[in-house]
């Protein structure tokens, strides 16, 4: 196994938490994660929330709060509210909460919802407390979508970079997005950087990679070690000189015929990838170190 194998707290520790929320980032630093995951997308006023989906009615308590239930919508046949309607300042009113239900509940309703900003100032100040640099491996979410309402990834992080100050050397910004344009920009902008997201189905062109960016985000099963074509897919990423950070490896749902999940993150941490996407990063982390 690689050395330099990650530990990416996926939306923080995930699975312990409520995805996002304050304590899910500090708990993944506590549990030694290298990387923590957040999602990016627009508050209307522009902030960079830290949030995985576009609404907010999954993952925060907006739907028992009164005072926005006018501010609703029908989005995909149910009633929910759009983060991108929303201004900072009510965002800030509301409290995570856990979205699935096999995970702790405890800590629903406690954390509120964090900015780009507030988590590159966590990365930095943990960093600076625990003598190690704390990488945010930040994605931007939905990037023609926000466009669209005048929205810009590019402007924003730089924005925040320029207010959060530097980062060095005890945190570091990376970003990574399913719509590679806006990696280009970022890389050639801000020098940050930059992974190119691939999905299960999506089509693959290495070569259109190579060069271009610094790595893969992959859907784990485009390199199943068990099968002829995630052998194949791996070994031309390598040759290609990519990255490869692979997703998502959750202790409380293993992937498709795998005996538990434990094997199948053990058996990925074998392939000497240079990061894996973890809901339980402390669990990770424990059998990484036990693997040597």
């Amino acid at each position: 196994m690689s050395a330099r194998c990650l530990v990416i707290a996926h939306r923080g520790a995930s699975g312990d938490r409520p995805e996002h929320g304050l304590s899910a980032h500090r708990l993944a630093i506590e549990q030694g994660a290298d990387v923590i995951e957040p999602d990016l997308v627009f508050s209307a006023d522009g902030e960079l929330l830290v949030r995985h989906d576009l609404d907010l009615a999954r993952t925060t308590d907006i739907a028992e709060r009164a005072e926005f239930s006018a501010l609703s919508q029908i989005v995909e046949g149910e009633r929910n509210w759009l983060a991108a309607d929303l201004s900072w300042q009510q965002i800030s009113q509301l409290r995570c909460r856990q979205p699935w239900p096999q995970r702790p509940q405890q800590r629903d309703g406690i954390d509120s919802v964090l900015r780009l900003q507030d988590l590159l100032a966590l990365a930095r100040m943990e960093g600076r407390r625990r003598n190690r640099q704390i990488i945010v491996y930040a994605e931007t979410k939905h990037p023609s979508w926000h466009r669209q309402r005048g929205m810009d990834f590019v402007n924003a992080i730089a924005q925040t970079l320029a207010a959060v100050g530097p980062l060095a050397p005890y945190a570091a910004l990376w970003t990574q997005s399913f719509e590679w344009d806006v990696l280009d920009q970022l890389k050639r902008r801000l020098g940050l950087p930059a992974f190119a997201l691939v999905g299960r189905d999506a089509a693959l062109n290495v070569d259109e990679l190579s060069g271009r960016f610094d790595g893969v985000g992959i859907a784990k099963q485009r390199i199943d070690p068990r099968t002829e074509q995630g052998l194949r897919t791996l070994a031309q990423l390598r040759a290609a000189k990519l990255q490869i950070h692979a997703w998502t490896f959750r202790y409380d749902l293993p992937g498709e015929r795998w005996v538990d999940a434990e094997a199948e993150l053990g058996a990925y941490m074998a392939l000497g990838l240079e990061g894996l996407f973890c809901d339980f990063p402390g669990r990770a982390r424990h059998l990484r170190d036990r693997l040597g």
